[in-house]
């Protein structure tokens, strides 16, 4: 009676084993291109260093970003401020792009073109955006 008992025991114990193995890491899925990307447009996440509100004045808009990570398209130095133009002022060159005002500090995901000068913007197509992610 005894050997069927320790038999029954000795089964459970080794059946407890597979479980504490580590399981293999999932993969990680990198995010999907966002609509309209094009292989020279940067896209990146990082925090906002500062917003330029001078669209209440003179109708030009920009928030400066320290780039946190590339998502995709051109890169950009980690770490790096970037100023993406938001709104063209007075000018007959409409800004298309989607943004809302953001506080510094906050957490953004960018989708930018090159513009004049070398400065980014997001003015190109209303596919283009600063989108707040620091609920996320």
């Amino acid at each position: 009676m005894l050997l069927p008992l320790a038999l029954v025991a000795a089964i459970l114990a080794c059946g407890g084993e597979d479980e504490a193995k580590p399981t293999s890491p999932s993969a990680t899925l990198a995010p999907s291109a966002p609509r309209g990307m094009t292989g020279g447009d940067l896209w990146f996440r990082g925090t906002v260093t500062r917003m330029n509100t001078g669209c209440y004045v003179d109708a030009t808009c920009s928030v400066t970003v320290a780039v946190k990570e590339n998502l995709g398209g051109a890169t950009l130095q980690e770490g790096k401020e970037v100023e993406v133009i938001e709104s063209y002022g007075f000018s007959i060159q409409r800004c298309e792009g989607q943004w809302s005002e953001t506080p510094s500090g906050h957490e953004v995901e960018v989708l930018a073109h090159t513009a004049d000068g070398g400065s980014l913007a997001i003015c190109a197509d209303d596919h283009y955006f600063v989108t707040d992610v620091s609920e996320e």
